[in-house]
């Protein structure tokens, strides 16, 4: 089963870290777009007994397994009382209990449109009324600075996800978790798998380290001459920012001769922004090529084995 927000975010919420409330206004909002996107499932018991139910009343159930509760309580006219209407407890509840049904909600829209649809939707709404947090894969996510959300990691996500690099796309999204959770060093670690991912599935290595990848890249055509020695350099301060981090993941912290050598946010997002930069810029260029090639009807046999890429 799913792991509610508010159960990932435990720490977070004990510390009083989460800075978001939602009036009756908002709430009602929210509300009016779940009953928009609720779903009716036809069910059928052992007995072969055909009945209809709701996405609402699952969603029910599932918040009582996750929290290991018997009922569900929510404020209601001032009191503090069980409600067994999930519209009543989305009017009532906790933020972060608000959010954990949100997050059950979308786990029964069915189709992927619908989906899109939704998570527009939902994260226009959050803007509007400036809550430090977003929906993206499932999830929320907080807001902690501008980067989030910024277009560049958008980007990235939605090219790695339509030009199906699945394992780099898991990483990238994997490494954007753990910045809004505080992981920064597992931030980092997870920003610089899903560079190595997306590279071995670009060039079809699946083997090779980070320096073959580059020179592999190089050799692909794909990135400008004059981009070499930028490459030298984008190698050498990822992975040197990688070791720190790598370190930090291992041994759970590190020993830094001062306090500017610490792995941190903002470092965590340079990172995070850098690989989204890179990926981008080098996935904008092989759609370009690619696009060529189909208008100039290039033969795959004027290509040799050594440079063909997998596509």
């Amino acid at each position: 089963m799913k792991v509610p927000f508010s159960i990932r975010h435990k720490k977070i919420i004990e510390q009083d870290k989460l800075k978001v409330q939602f009036n009756i206004g908002q709430r009602n909002k929210i509300l009016f777009l779940l009953n928009d996107y609720e779903e009716i499932f036809d069910e059928v018991t052992e007995t072969n007994w055909r009945y209809s139910e709701s996405s609402f009343i699952k969603v029910y159930q599932d918040l009582l397994r996750a929290y290991g509760y018997t009922v569900l309580k929510s404020f209601v006219d001032g009191q503090f009382i069980e409600v067994k209407q999930l519209d009543k407890y989305v009017l009532g509840t906790k933020p972060e209990n608000l959010l954990d049904t949100i997050e059950f909600c979308y786990e029964y829209i069915v189709l992927s449109e619908k989906r899109q649809n939704f998570v527009k939707e939902l994260n226009q709404l959050l803007k509007i009324d400036e809550k430090p947090i977003r929906f993206i894969e499932g999830e929320f996510f907080r807001l902690d600075s501008e980067f989030i959300e910024s277009e560049i990691l958008y980007k990235t996500e939605k090219l790695l996800k339509n030009e199906c690099f699945d394992k780099a796309h898991e990483d990238f999204i994997d490494a954007r978790k753990r910045l809004s959770t505080g992981d920064f060093s597992g931030s980092i670690f997870s920003a610089n798998n899903a560079l190595e991912s997306y590279l071995k599935k670009l060039l079809n290595k699946k083997n090779d380290n980070q320096g073959a990848l580059k020179k592999a890249l190089i050799k692909s055509g794909l990135i400008p001459d004059y981009f070499n020695g930028f490459l030298d350099y984008f190698d050498g301060l990822l992975q040197s920012v990688f070791t720190i981090a790598n370190k930090s993941t291992r041994h759970g912290q590190l020993d830094v001769p001062d306090e500017k050598n610490k792995v941190d946010e903002p470092i965590a997002s340079f990172c995070l922004n850098l690989v989204g930069t890179f990926i981008v810029f080098v996935t904008e260029r092989y759609i370009e090529t690619k696009h060529k090639e189909n208008i100039n009807e290039v033969s795959r046999s004027d290509i040799s084995s050594d440079d063909e890429l997998p596509f």
